[in-house]
């Protein structure tokens, strides 16, 4: 199974968050995103306007990182490759991953380790698991059946006792599992809030975290005070603009930060808010098997006639699925285009959305236009490398 991101088909209320701006500056800046593509079983690697930058010569390829690196597979060996398709680590690795805050984790004989952007191994190869590390520089790591935080140097700064670990996040807080409850602690390894949840989400713009607690849900605070009491049969975690979709009484609705009902309980599904553009949010909600959208207001803006659904992108414009096929529909719930698409995704950072049609995949901008010609097996995420 590849471990790129591929373009993931979109689910009952997906949440894929997009970004767009204007089709001029889309234009303009098309040749600064690349997105690794795949066909006839090798990888390469195309521009926004769909030009092949680097030719189709690896087994196995990953996205460019923000350092301009990107794994791929040659000869059986993972190595890198710079934006201009130069070999820059040489392929040595079992298996290697992605660059995060100027580190690698690599594979070898079955343990991971780490290295630094030119190469060098900074953490041996000696673990069961290291993650993504964090911008405190710290990683997840598994020793054994346990899971720990280890430093870029290698110390293991917080033993590996959990059974399970998420990253350290800006608050410098990090949800975690002893036994079968849920916890957070801090970056010396104290406990901030007690290991007694059934489930515990990071904290959310609005300083606060989905919580399960007695089989209820609910939200507390950094600190493990609750905010709003555990009364919800099922709940997600707020969006950008301060609204969160409850379940109670069979129906869905919405509720703000202070626990008021601001959207009434009447859907059999709710999706979260995103931004569609403008400051104007929309989430998916459901009635039956159908599915629309709303308003912050709880007006629908979007006819609840639909199979599948994504949230918006910023440029205002959602992927929707009818009985034709995937297209688009806009703020007002108008129809973009023909719906001919075996499969339609959210648009990107790049202005650029990925299509499928008669099994290839492409991509078309938010004038409906195609600028690349669906003909691969697969294609990435698009990612400014310039």
């Amino acid at each position: 199974m590849k471990r790129w991101q591929i373009a993931a088909r979109i689910l009952m209320l997906a949440v894929i968050c997009g970004l767009a701006g204007c089709g001029e500056k889309h234009k303009a800046e098309a040749k600064d995103y690349y997105a690794l593509v795949q066909k006839q079983e090798k990888f390469g690697y195309i521009d926004g306007t769909g030009k092949k930058v680097i030719d189709f010569l690896y087994e196995d390829a990953g996205n460019f990182s923000e350092n301009g690196l990107a794994y791929v597979l040659k000869d059986g060996k993972y190595g890198y490759i710079s934006t201009d398709g130069e070999m820059v680590i040489a392929p040595q690795f079992d298996r290697s991953y992605g660059f995060s805050h100027g580190y690698a984790v690599i594979e070898e004989q079955g343990k991971f380790g780490a290295i630094d952007t030119q190469g060098n191994v900074v953490i041996e190869p000696k673990y069961e698991g290291i993650f993504t590390f964090g911008e405190n520089g710290l990683a997840v790591y598994q020793k054994g059946d346990k899971y720990g935080y280890l430093s870029k140097e290698g110390e293991e700064v917080i033993p590996a006792r959990y059974t399970m670990a998420k990253a350290f996040t800006k608050e410098g807080l990090a949800v975690v599992m002893e036994g079968e409850y849920f916890g957070m602690i801090r970056e010396d390894g104290s406990e901030a809030v007690p290991v007694e949840y059934q489930y515990l989400d990071d904290l959310g713009e609005n300083g606060l975290a989905l919580a399960q607690k007695d089989n209820k849900w609910g939200y507390i605070d950094k600190d493990g005070r609750t905010i709003i009491d555990f009364i919800y049969d099922g709940a997600s975690s707020f969006s950008e603009n301060g609204l969160a979709a409850v379940f109670t009484g069979g129906k869905y609705g919405y509720i703000d930060k202070n626990g008021k009902k601001v959207i009434p309980f009447e859907y059999t599904n709710a999706g979260k808010f995103a931004d569609a553009g403008d400051g104007n949010f929309l989430a998916a909600v459901c009635l039956e098997d159908r599915y629309g959208y709303i308003n912050e207001k709880g007006e629908k803006v979007v006819p609840i006639r639909y199979g599948y659904v994504s949230d918006f992108s910023k440029n205002g414009l959602a992927a929707v699925s009818s009985d034709m096929g995937w297209g688009y529909v806009n703020q007002k719930g108008e129809e973009i285009g023909s719906f001919t698409y075996q499969y339609a995704s959210t648009f990107g950072e790049s202005g650029l959305a990925i299509v499928e049609a008669e099994g290839a995949y492409g991509c078309m901008n938010s004038e409906g236009e195609i600028v690349v010609e669906p003909e691969y097996e697969n294609i990435g995420t698009f990612v400014k490398v310039k």
